[in-house]
């Protein structure tokens, strides 16, 4: 399948990653984020769109500061867009966010999450999708109002993935 073809399907493609550089601590003291090390953390947003990347958008931030705290300035908020990001960007308030405005997601799905299983869908033996299910996450204190799509297949190592998607 062609790139033309994955953006006619799914739209605009938008990539969201971090990196943290690391800095000397006695030249960026108001940097530090941890005993013996300063850095910074530059969060970068892609766009797929026609076969061409294009970087979007890039924000610095001190190391220590959470990547979630950058969704909100990264994301792109529209239906006809295609988000994807890492574990680190989870945040179910977010996630129930995007699906009420209708941004499309996916994201790998931290060990630790809390599932609750609406429906197990059918998938078939010889498929590398080892399940696919329709759940709510978070706690009952915090739990999700929207359904999320949450599929588990195997990495090259036959280690378990969990994506999750709107």
């Amino acid at each position: 399948m062609g790139i033309n073809k994955v953006n006619r399907e799914l739209g605009a493609i938008g990539i969201i990653d971090s990196s943290t550089i690391s800095l000397c601590l006695t030249r960026y003291p108001w940097a530090i984020f941890r005993k013996t090390k300063s850095g910074v953390k530059l969060h970068l947003s892609l766009r797929f769109i026609n076969g061409v990347t294009i970087p979007e958008d890039a924000i610095i931030t001190p190391a220590k500061q959470n990547d979630r705290k950058q969704m909100g300035n990264l994301v792109i908020e529209t239906d006809n867009a295609l988000n994807v990001f890492g574990r680190e960007y989870v945040d179910y308030e977010i996630f129930d966010y995007y699906c009420q405005k209708g941004a499309r997601f996916v994201s790998r799905l931290k060990n630790n999450a809390i599932i609750e299983l609406i429906e197990n869908r059918p998938v078939h033996q010889d498929s590398s999708v080892k399940s696919d299910r329709i759940v709510k996450l978070g706690t009952s204190a915090k739990k999700m109002k929207h359904k999320l799509c949450l599929i588990e297949v195997t990495d090259t190592q036959s280690n378990p993935i969990r994506i999750i998607t709107k």
